[in-house]
């Protein structure tokens, strides 16, 4: 009993370890979603006429991205420039808001979610990566 309580832990340890090495370009490949940064995040302000905003899209690894999906809240339109981003480059996309077709009023903050997909040694990984746009009407 003790041998197998001995190679739980020495496995366990090793694979805590072994995942400790992740370089940083490639820390993004673990878990769910991206982290929200600034760069993630943009305030509109007072909107009263048509808006838009470019976001970019980093992939600092080396393999290709590819945005598999982008949903968007009502009333918002998005143009997707890059469908794949070449490793280590940014692609781009751009989101827009037209008060005409939005039926809300005061203050808003809604997501854009891109999914995206890579290939890797493990295999395919899919992730989301969440931007947040926000003002009032």
């Amino acid at each position: 009993m003790k041998k197998i309580i001995l190679l739980f832990v020495f496995v366990f340890s090793l694979t805590f370890v072994t995942l400790a090495q992740v370089v940083d370009a490639d820390a993004q490949m673990f878990g769910n979603s991206r982290p929200v940064t600034e760069y993630n995040v943009h305030d509109f302000g007072k909107i009263d006429q048509r808006v838009e905003h470019q976001f970019v899209v980093k992939n600092p690894t080396p393999t290709s991205l590819t945005v598999t999906s982008i949903i968007v809240p009502d009333g918002f339109g998005v143009i997707l420039f890059d469908k794949v981003v070449e490793p280590k480059s940014v692609g781009k996309f751009v989101v827009i808001i037209d008060p005409a077709y939005v039926e809300k009023e005061g203050d808003f903050e809604e997501k854009v979610i891109l999914t995206t997909q890579q290939e890797n040694a493990l295999g395919v990984t899919t992730k989301e990566i969440t931007y947040t746009v926000k003002g009032s009407y």
